[in-house]
């Protein structure tokens, strides 16, 4: 009787040509040990390196602890054709050193694809005569049918051994043999397998992007890992190759999977995969250069470093295994390659070559002070400088504080005296000396600095004055003083005019930070001070809640970020990266503010986090997080929130987060009052009561608004609600900001006069599809619009906010309980609503509500904007070639958007975007 699978059913009709699910693969040891204890045989597949062998080998050991009898051979064993014929066929004459026991012994053979075909016939018949339990690995790579029907060439070593795999790989087709499957998992398995083992607890997404680098994918190592960041607090993970060797290093069991990975390699290839995870990406031609080819290829050959091929070729090695070689390797070892590698790094710097940040780093914290003085005397003291002056920048963004001043202090002997000065005053700050900090600041001469020192140095005075002396008053005086000096750079007073929109940003001037940051952007030349003013830009109508000249401002600062002077490597281009990052969340938290597609935002976050943890960019990671939170907020997935929202308060870093803080506290706030934690609410909301400075109206409202929810979940709708009312009229314009407090109020219940007022100005002054329809739901629910509510609904829905939008059509049943059809028809969407609540997918993609290109419901003249917008032309270029005024152009695509369902200027360019549309438009 053949052994049928334990997960889920098999046919012996099954076609061949379909590839086998993954869900009936082990992804443990126990797994395998208890199949085969149980007398059931098992294939064990994955590509070389994949740790195959050493599996066997360790439930081998492990079957033979247990009293089994274990016969472990290779494909290339001589005598392997003995041992089966022992098996199979008891042949009379053959002598045997001890008699056979009764039970089924268990085969090991190792690398089985590298059979014969006759020894791979005697295999299947060894499993079909249930003389013997099998464990066999093979290399699976090319096994695929489609891809060996499509192979001619049967001389070819490669076809033949594919061919080979995928014949043994048909005891496990025809239900003969389990499988555990080594090959590495997707992303989209990765998470799904977090999933499994995390139940109900929520890991943030920069968590699950390390436990997916740091584990390739390999199902082993996912399993641990998922484990040990469940068991470790926030504090304790680590998502930063700089952290490498961790600070919390990885469980036993952990090392012991990889361990035997790295242990036949030469202590040579141990230094360089060490040097490379230290490195943590480095171009292949550099790389071969700096440790040789022939290490690599054998790094690469067992699977332990990997190329990345988008752009250049990336050298990346995998940290778990490079800990592993670390701690097999001679110490000596590693620092003499560390050196070499420094020297040549250094060389090539004197040549003009640009270094990575983090070689930069490298090289800073390798030098002696002997080592310095002798790199100055070869290489001159301006490289050493610069390379020091990269280190100090990248020190503080990743938290090491100490050595920022070090490099600092070393950069500044020969090279800029105006940079290193500003990293010693940003060390300084967050050490808590911010005094001294503008002392350093001050002592700076101001002869011979070229623009973009005045620049940095004006950025970085702001901060440490107000970390000084809280408020506004000194640091407007030192705006003034350089927007008055007819000798100060235009950059230097553009910069001043950034800084001051940033200032009314926080004083909740909404219009005036909007004026003053496209002033600057106007005055700049910079690319660095016109990144900064367009962020200020960005969050001004994020907050003002003009979607269109929104999308049109991220359009803009995306061609900005597509900007890239040729420094690569330098301090200049740090700034320049740093700026880049910076636009991009405040894009992503305006987006957010307006309810701008979250779904697709969602989307975006998550790829941001994970491009971030490639590049390191510890700093910028818990800011995605923290705006990954609000969106999963928005959108009702509470658990991610409190994840994602924990570990971003837990990782920032820099002296100038004080608001961040504040808000990330406000919405961790939020969710614990949400899911009935009342208690740890009420201790995060007293900490913003004593960090918040009352003279920010930004942070007073943060302060007070945190309560919100605390007194609704303790039974106070009513003050909960007038509570968020007050705090909607000290928004002043910001409607993003009043919309989600009016619908909030709405929901506990208000009855205020201010909700059917404060609805009509948002519906009167924005022009985005979410925030509209939040305020007519406000506004035709508390007038009895059941017309204007029902649009509401359909609004919400087509933004992707579902629970709102339940929320809206539970109140328009109500409203509509005499009405039998229109009762049945809001029933029906009442439905539909919940139950894509209860898949968890977007309402936004739902077909009831899907964009649809049916144009004859647009007037000619949204439906020639509409056009000429998806051609690409900017409002303003619609305005001047059509002879209308901006204002009026978006609201004829705020009237096309709405028609259409079309929740984006995005979608309505995907949708008119097409001959067929310029083909009506001819028409009419």
């Amino acid at each position: 009787m053949k052994q049928m699978t334990h997960t889920y059913s098999r046919s012996s009709t099954r076609p061949e040509t379909a590839a086998p699910g993954k869900s009936g693969r082990a992804r443990d040891l126990e797994t395998l040990e208890r199949w085969l204890a149980a007398g059931t045989s098992a294939i064990v597949t994955g590509a070389v390196g994949s740790g195959r062998s050493h599996v066997a080998g360790r439930v081998a050991d492990a079957l033979t602890r247990n009293g089994l009898t274990v016969i472990r051979a290779h494909a290339s064993t001589p005598d392997l054709a003995d041992v089966l014929r022992r098996v199979i066929d008891q042949l009379p004459g053959l002598r045997a050193p001890r008699p056979l026991p009764a039970a089924r012994p268990v085969v090991v053979l190792d690398d089985a694809h590298l059979l014969s075909p006759e020894m791979r016939q005697a295999l299947v018949e060894a499993r079909a005569s249930e003389r013997c339990t099998l464990l066999v690995t093979i290399d699976d790579t090319g096994s695929d049918v489609r891809q060996l029907r499509g192979s001619s060439d049967a001389g070819d070593p490669f076809v033949r051994t594919a061919q080979a795999a995928h014949e043994i790989l048909g005891l496990w087709r025809t239900g003969y043999a389990e499988r555990l499957d080594l090959a590495p998992l997707d992303p989209a398995e990765v998470d799904a397998m977090i999933d499994s083992l995390a139940g109900s607890v929520a890991l943030d997404q920069a968590t699950r992007v390390q436990i997916q680098r740091r584990s390739g994918g390999r199902p082993f190592l996912v399993r641990e890992l998922a484990f040990e960041a469940l068991e470790t607090g926030a504090s304790a993970r680590s998502v930063s190759g700089y952290a490498f060797p961790s600070p919390h290093a990885p469980r036993a069991r952990i090392l012991e999977l990889v361990s035997s990975r790295v242990a036949p390699l030469g202590d040579d290839e141990r230094a360089t995969l060490v040097l490379l995870a230290r490195l943590d990406g480095v171009p292949y031609q550099r790389a071969a250069r700096l440790f040789g080819e022939t290490i690599l290829r054998v790094l690469r050959a067992r699977g332990l470093a990997r190329v990345q091929t988008q752009g250049d070729m990336i050298l990346r090695a995998d940290l778990l295994e490079a800990e592993a070689a670390l701690a097999r390797t001679d110490p000596d070892a590693v620092d003499a390659l560390t050196r070499r590698v420094v020297r040549m790094l250094l060389q090539e710097a004197a040549h003009g070559v640009p270094l990575s940040p983090k070689e930069s780093l490298l090289i800073a914290r390798t030098l002696s002070d002997e080592d310095r003085d002798a790199a100055v005397e070869r290489f001159g003291a301006a490289t050493l400088a610069a390379v020091h002056l990269v280190a100090a920048r990248l020190a503080n963004d990743v938290g090491m504080t100490h050595d920022a001043l070090a490099f600092a202090e070393i950069a500044a002997e020969g090279g800029s005296a105006a940079y290193a000065a500003c990293e010693t005053s940003r060390a300084l700050t967050v050490l808590g000396n911010p005094a001294r900090a503008v002392e350093v600041l001050d002592a700076v001469s101001t002869e011979g600095l070229t623009e973009r020192e005045g620049v940095e140095l004006l950025h970085v005075r702001i901060v440490a004055t107000h970390s000084v002396l809280p408020g506004t008053d000194r640091m407007r005086a030192i705006l003034e003083a350089a927007r008055a000096d007819p000798g100060v750079a235009a950059d230097v007073r553009a910069e001043a005019e950034s800084i001051a929109a940033a200032m009314a940003l926080g004083l909740m001037d909404w219009e005036g930070a909007l004026a003053q940051a496209r002033a600057a952007a106007e005055l700049a030349s910079s690319t660095l001070v016109r990144l900064r003013a367009h962020r200020a830009v960005v969050l001004a109508l994020g907050h003002l809640g003009r979607g269109a000249e929104l999308e049109e401002a991220i359009e803009a600062g995306l061609a900005l970020v597509s900007e890239r002077e040729d420094r690569r490597g330098t301090y200049d281009d740090i700034l320049l990266e740093e700026a880049r990052l910076e636009l991009l969340s405040a894009s992503a938290f305006s987006r957010r503010l307006c309810r701008l597609d979250l779904p697709d935002l969602e989307r975006e976050l998550d790829a941001w986090v994970e491009s971030a943890i490639a590049q390191d960019a510890q700093w910028f990671i818990p800011v995605l997080g923290a705006i990954s939170g609000g969106v999963a907020l928005d959108l009702g997935r509470l658990d991610r929130a409190e994840a994602e929202l924990t570990l971003a308060d837990d990782r920032l870093i820099g002296p100038d987060i004080g608001t961040w803080r504040l808000w990330i506290g406000m919405q961790r706030a939020r969710v614990l009052a949400l899911r009935g934690r009342t208690d740890e609410a009420e201790r995060i909301a007293t900490d913003i009561a004593h960090k918040a400075d009352p003279r920010y109206p930004y942070q007073r409202m943060l302060a007070e608004g945190v309560r919100v929810e605390i007194l609704a979940a303790r039974g106070r709708p009513e003050e909960a609600a007038t509570m968020l009312l007050d705090l909607g009229d000290l928004s002043g314009e910001a409607h993003a900001l009043r919309a989600g407090m009016l619908f909030r109020a709405w929901a506990l219940g208000s009855e205020d006069p201010r909700l059917v007022e404060g609805a009509r100005r948002v519906r009167d002054r924005t022009d985005v599809p979410a925030l509209h329809g939040m305020a007519e739901v406000v506004e035709g629910s508390r007038t009895g619009d059941p017309a204007l509510l029902e649009q509401g609904v359909r609004t919400l829905e087509a933004s992707g906010l579902a629970l709102q939008a339940r929320a809206a059509c539970e109140d328009l049943v109500r409203m509509l309980a005499d009405d039998a059809p229109a009762l049945a028809h809001a029933r029906a969407a009442l439905g539909r609503i919940q139950s894509r609540i209860d898949r968890g997918s977007s309402a936004a993609s739902a077909t009831a509500v899907a964009p649809v290109l049916d144009v004859s419901m647009l007037t000619r003249r949204e439906l020639e904007i509409g056009v000429l917008a998806a051609q690409g032309l900017s409002n303003r270029e619609i305005a001047g070639r059509l002879f209308l005024s901006v204002r009026t152009v978006e609201s004829h695509l705020y009237q096309a958007r709405a028609k259409l369902g079309a929740p984006s200027r995005r979608a309505l360019a995907g949708l008119l975007d097409t001959p067929g549309a310029s083909t009506l438009l001819a028409g009419r």
